[in-house]
């Protein structure tokens, strides 16, 4: 019961979240703090995913955007890197990861969509957050059924 809670906070912080910086294009640290909070609390509440998969999950997707911004300054912004290792912790390194995944698929046909129809052009740049709260969201409802259907794929 405690668990449920916990994921719907979770949720309706990346509904927030998402439409902060869907129109701001800015995530605020406090929400990324609240989010990683209720990480930890749902660690203490849940022995699924353990600590060490919580904590490689607050790196697995983080850690490589940072190194992409070292080597591409301005290509994602840092609260986009924060969220990502907010959400490592509540989800844990597989399904933190599979959002990635899930967030770049729909970003990418959110693109090309633009694209298409001239609503966006090249090199224009959008808010990533929304897309990345996407699929934490995904995760928290279907994660291990899309991860054992990805990894089928594989």
């Amino acid at each position: 019961m405690v668990l449920q809670v916990l994921n719907g906070f979770f949720i309706l912080l990346l509904i927030l979240i998402g439409r902060i910086d869907y129109k701001y294009r800015k995530i605020p640290n406090g929400l990324i703090i609240l989010l990683w909070g209720i990480g930890i609390l749902a660690g203490i509440v849940s022995r699924e995913p353990d600590w060490i998969l919580r904590l490689a999950g607050m790196f697995a997707v983080s850690l490589p955007l940072f190194l992409i911004v070292l080597a591409f300054p301005g290509s994602i912004g840092g609260g986009d890197i924060k969220l990502m290792a907010a959400g490592g912790m509540f989800l844990g390194m597989k399904l933190i990861f599979l959002s990635f995944i899930l967030a770049l698929a729909g970003c990418g046909m959110w693109c090309a969509a633009g694209l298409a129809s001239g609503r966006l052009r090249r090199k224009e740049k959008f808010a990533l957050g929304p897309f990345l709260c996407a699929g934490m969201a995904a995760c928290v409802f279907w994660g291990e059924k899309l991860w054992k259907w990805f990894a089928a794929l594989l």
